[in-house]
């Protein structure tokens, strides 16, 4: 009765209620770092991508923005170099000027000759240095906002263990206050027997 009077009975609500605000914040939360990990990706394979233009001497290196690429929607679930690389080639007619021929001749060499076997095989490291940039920029964002979950989460968790230590005790009180009535009762009774 005295869980009931003081609000037991909305608690599985507001468990349900707590549970669905979890799991949309959760996913919000996987789906920012997802963002931010693709952001970091593409930065790091825009620079590997000027190292291995530099490697082949292929002239000028056409200023890239990560935010055009971003806007694009090709990299929503991840960053590829190779991917990467066909998106750039689709971008030659944004520089209609001559002083990128070289660059664009060997980027379309790259997609259309070369293939992404033979692409992989020669970037080896170019292509693990930007998945690892994704994916520990990735990472980090979610441990920066999964810490912040736990915290709240253990407020909680704290704030509860409170709430019922302070019922244990009201109840403890209660029951004294109660027992002491009774004992004062009984008194009253036997002496009013003799």
């Amino acid at each position: 009765m005295c869980g009931c009077g003081l609000g037991g009975g909305v608690l599985p609500v507001w468990g349900l209620v707590s549970g669905l605000w979890y799991a949309t914040l959760s996913q919000h939360v996987t789906k920012l770092a997802i963002q931010k990990g693709i952001e970091a990706g593409l930065e790091e394979g825009i620079k590997q991508i000027g190292q291995i233009i530099q490697r082949t001497s292929a002239g000028r290196i056409p200023p890239i923005n990560v935010t055009d690429m971003l806007s694009s929607g090709k990299f929503t679930n991840g960053v590829n170099l190779y991917d990467m690389v066909k998106y750039i080639n689709s971008m030659s007619d944004k520089f209609p000027d001559r002083t990128y021929t070289q660059f664009f001749s060997k980027i379309h060499g790259m997609v259309k000759v070369e293939g992404i076997d033979t692409f992989n095989a020669n970037n080896n490291a170019n292509i693990a240095a930007v998945a690892k940039a994704f994916e520990k920029c990735k990472e980090a964002e979610f441990a920066a906002h999964t810490s912040l979950l736990s915290n709240t989460i253990i407020a909680s968790v704290v704030t509860i263990l409170v709430i019922v230590l302070v019922m244990i005790i009201i109840y403890l009180f209660l029951r004294y206050r109660r027992k002491k009535k009774m004992k004062k009762k009984a008194q009253y009774t036997k002496l009013l027997k003799e």
